[in-house]
């Protein structure tokens, strides 16, 4: 971020400091063990200054590991909750500098998380997370765009929501996108006001255009979208909405890989009628190119799992003509998606023309009884049966 580029580091922790620091993360502890040990560990922070310790990798990884031995959650040892207060309210004043610490950051996360659990029953610690909810709200453009900071945003966008999320991630989208919520936990009411200004002023940034195919910033709006979608949701269909039309060149967004992990986000969580635009602002006029391109079918694939009957229809349409390519390419899913499509909408019209056009691409129009094997085998039925000179092999690579 910004200011973590001219502000002068902080002092390098000596190895007498570090020796104890790495002592402490190696004590396997429990019971009133555990609870002293992390007493003292949070104590020495505090002595020797909490920038120092969080942004030192070995001093960040102990703070990380006694924080995990906390026993969180209701009936928490008040000493607990007054210890993790207390060093909430020191990384407050420093949290911009040690949210783009490249060790300060994982810190960070840790304690928001932790602190999340107690903001129910520990007023103090309730009111410095709104107080950080707050700061960050001004450095919201320079978060989204760090390497690091963007993931301290998006984890204080699950401790206001009241949501755990898994990791998001582009390497596998459609799964993460259906799987993204794996726990709640009960907040205080000011967190959702805290979380919806936040929403808002995302939706208000200028460089928000950019910002939807930025490596750093589309998890986190992922994130955002998704919590906001599950506690207040028409904040999250105003966000998606933004989101949606904040793209100048709508079909590139598809292509690129950010930008289309953040699509199949929001074709998930967006109503029919925000599909229904999304169809005619993005995919209309080029469901074809998009079936083809390695990245694009992907948020395809997720649309004809919530298409409507009438879009369904519109996109058997323009991709039935096309299925022997789309099979070539080894998008396999693409087709599935759309067989299923069809059973789902209960449209037989649309299942008739999409089997004909299955035989076709297989070479078996003249043979529909003979279609079973090459079917299974994922051959045309002249090269399963060994007819013809034009012999066409379709790729066993299936691309999920």
């Amino acid at each position: 971020m910004a200011d973590t580029v001219t502000d002068k580091k902080p002092g390098r922790l000596s190895k007498g400091e570090k020796s104890y620091y790495r002592r402490v993360e190696a004590l396997e502890s429990s019971g009133e063990e555990s609870h002293l040990l992390t007493q003292n560990l949070l104590a020495q922070v505090h002595r020797d200054g909490v920038r120092r310790v969080l942004c030192d990798k070995v001093g960040s990884r102990a703070v990380e590991s006694c924080l995990a031995r906390l026993a969180l959650g209701p009936g928490a040892d008040p000493e607990d909750k007054a210890t993790l207060l207390r060093l909430l309210l020191e990384v407050v004043p420093a949290f911009s500098r040690l949210a783009g610490s490249r060790c300060g950051s994982h810190a960070v996360q840790a304690l928001l998380r932790a602190s999340g659990r107690l903001a129910r029953e520990d007023e103090g610690i309730a009111r410095a997370l709104v107080s950080l909810s707050r700061e960050v709200k001004g450095l919201l453009g320079d978060m989204l765009q760090d390497t690091y900071a963007t993931h301290v945003l998006a984890t204080l966008v699950q401790v206001l929501g009241g949501k755990a999320c898994n990791a998001p991630g582009s390497s596998q989208p459609t799964r993460i996108a259906s799987q993204l919520i794996k726990e709640t936990f009960e907040t205080p009411p000011e967190f959702l006001h805290r979380l919806k200004a936040l929403g808002k002023a995302v939706r208000k940034l200028p460089e928000l255009q950019s910002l939807v195919c930025h490596q750093h910033a589309v998890p986190t709006l992922v994130v955002t979208a998704v919590v906001l979608r599950h506690t207040i949701p028409n904040q999250g269909a105003k966000f998606n909405s933004r989101l949606l039309k904040c793209c100048s060149e709508p079909h590139t967004l598809l292509q690129e890989a950010a930008g289309s992990y953040l699509m199949e986000v929001l074709i998930k969580t967006s109503s029919a009628e925000q599909c229904k635009d999304l169809y005619k602002r993005y995919m209309k006029g080029h469901v074809r190119e998009l079936a083809l391109h390695p990245i694009a079918n992907h948020p395809l694939q997720q649309f004809l799992l919530v298409a409507s009957p009438a879009l369904v229809e519109h996109l058997i349409a323009e991709l039935h003509p096309v299925l022997e390519e789309v099979l070539c390419q080894g998008h396999l899913a693409v087709v599935a998606g759309l067989a299923q499509a069809c059973v789902r909408v209960q449209c037989g019209k649309q299942q008739a023309l999409l089997l004909d056009s299955l035989l076709e691409a297989f070479h078996a129009s003249s043979s529909p009884d003979q279609c079973f094997l090459p079917f299974l085998t994922f051959t045309t039925h002249d090269v399963y049966y060994s007819k013809g000179e034009d012999k066409v092999w379709f790729e066993l690579t299936i691309q999920q």
